[in-house]
């Protein structure tokens, strides 16, 4: 086997061109190649305008290196791969048209070895040569819709624009792939995987705990749930890994030492990440901005898709809360103060954040659009009531609510972290309520330590606990 493709396998019966290689099977997709770079740059753009990636930490450093341990392998490929960590409790990974490969956090802290992240990130890769990301897209979002987007990509101040890019990205992202596509990149990242010296058995690996732990915890709190296993049916996924597995070319590779993975995910944010808010029932810290606010007890509060959505005892959206690049929030604030009639803006200083807010007239001449920024060096947070009529001074009552956080307030503060700990050789470790989040059921710790089960003392084990929020986390596990 060389460096620039995979190798061929026996297994002509399952392969519909007798090898796996990064040559698409099948008709070609409508979009173009260029089309593909260019519509996944605009996806990538619209997420990071909305401030999701992790990009400190060792985490995005490690993904990003093995992604390029992969990538030579593929051959000649039009695209420049990229791979980055969406922060995310989710179980998920997905990939853009034109390159970009993205793992969740959450999923990223259900792994217990480097083998299990090369597996994903190879069948991520699969998605991408066979054009199954572009299918997605195109799937979910009307190709008219699509190629406005594509022309008018560089108008970011363009509200349309916007929505459309909205679309784009949310729509394809939550539509599933074919379960060929998904059978297909399993056979392309099985072979990817083991020709870069990978254990390729680690993706049934992935697939059964991601499984098991979807099965005993509801979406909340911590590691939610996620489309990454649904297609097909994990078990016939799992039989058709297994034959792959078992006839596949491995590449020779060292062993990797567990702890060298598991250090990585230590002091990782456990759940929703507490930087940007810690809602502690009607309360709202937002301690990256050294503000909080309240919420009257009449509305209901979910988190949805990285954001903080409420609901009015009516049933009707009051505002959506999420996060955004400082410079991001900068530009639409320039683009909203140019709109004509000028909208009513105010500004003052709250904590250690720029305060703006923006009363903007509606069609209906009876509501208006109320937008809030809260802005410094590092993040801006977003709160948005659209066409607020009756429902106006309820909003107007969250905005004067802000305040700014106390340094004992702040010195109170705790957000939940993942750790790894290890268990001296007289004294096992246990998972003691008291220290520990009460959340974190033990089955849960179970699932997530199932490699550490099989360690010789001393074993690491993953535990999550409350910490305060204040200073950076510090690494630790060694």
């Amino acid at each position: 086997m060389t460096t620039q493709g995979f190798a061929c396998t026996a297994l002509s019966f399952l392969l519909s061109a007798g090898c796996v290689s990064t040559q698409r099977h099948g008709p070609r997709f409508i979009m173009s190649e260029r089309e593909q770079v260019r519509t996944g740059r605009a996806m990538l753009t619209e997420l990071e305008h909305n401030n999701l990636f992790l990009r400190t930490g060792p985490l995005p450093a490690l993904v990003q290196n093995v992604g390029n341990e992969l990538v030579p392998l593929l051959g000649d490929t039009p695209f420049a791969f990229r791979f980055e960590v969406l922060d995310s409790p989710a179980l998920n990974a997905f990939a853009l048209p034109g390159g970009t490969v993205i793992v969740t956090r959450g999923l990223l802290q259900l792994m217990n070895r480097r083998d299990e992240l090369a597996t994903v990130l190879a069948h991520e890769l699969g998605h991408v040569t066979q054009e199954h990301a572009a299918w997605r897209v195109a799937r979910a979002v009307p190709v008219e819709l699509l190629a406005a987007s594509l022309r008018r990509i560089t108008r970011w101040a363009d509200e349309d624009l916007a929505d459309t890019l909205s679309q784009v990205v949310t729509g394809s992202l939550l539509s599933p792939y074919a379960q060929e596509q998904e059978r297909e990149a399993d056979r392309v990242g099985v072979v990817l995987a083991a020709s870069a010296g990978y254990d390729a058995s680690a993706l049934a690996t992935v697939l059964t705990r991601a499984e098991r732990l979807r099965a005993l915890v509801a979406p909340g709190p911590g590691l939610a749930g996620g489309g990454w296993t649904s297609h097909p049916p994990t078990e016939e996924r799992l039989a058709l890994i297994r034959i792959l597995t078992a006839t596949v070319e491995q590449s020779p590779r060292d062993v990797e030492a567990p702890a060298a993975w598991l250090c990585a995910l230590d002091a990782s944010a456990w759940g929703q990440d507490a930087g940007v808010g810690i809602l502690q029932g009607r309360h709202l810290p937002l301690p990256a901005l050294g503000v909080a606010l309240d919420l009257p007890e009449s509305l209901t509060v979910a988190e949805q898709d990285q954001a903080l959505v409420a609901v009015t005892n009516a049933g009707r959206p009051l505002f959506r809360l999420w996060r955004q690049m400082p410079n991001q929030a900068e530009a639409t604030l320039a683009a909203l103060r140019a709109v004509r009639p000028s909208p009513a803006v105010e500004e003052t200083h709250m904590g250690n954040a720029h305060l703006v807010t923006v009363v903007l007239p509606h069609t209906d001449a009876e509501a208006v659009s109320r937008w809030v920024w809260l802005v410094n060096d590092d993040v801006a947070v977003v709160l948005n009531g659209e066409s607020l009529n009756a429902d106006a001074p309820l909003f107007a009552a969250i905005t004067q609510s802000i305040q700014a956080l106390t340094p004992d307030a702040m010195a109170e503060l705790t957000t939940a972290r993942l750790r790894i700990l290890s268990e001296s050789r007289d004294e096992p470790l246990t998972i003691d309520g008291a220290h520990y989040q009460r959340s974190v059921a033990d089955i849960l710790l179970a699932t997530l330590n199932d490699a550490a089960l099989q360690q010789p003392a001393p074993r690491l084990f993953k535990v999550v606990r409350d910490e305060p929020w204040i200073g950076a986390p510090t690494y630790d596990c060694h």
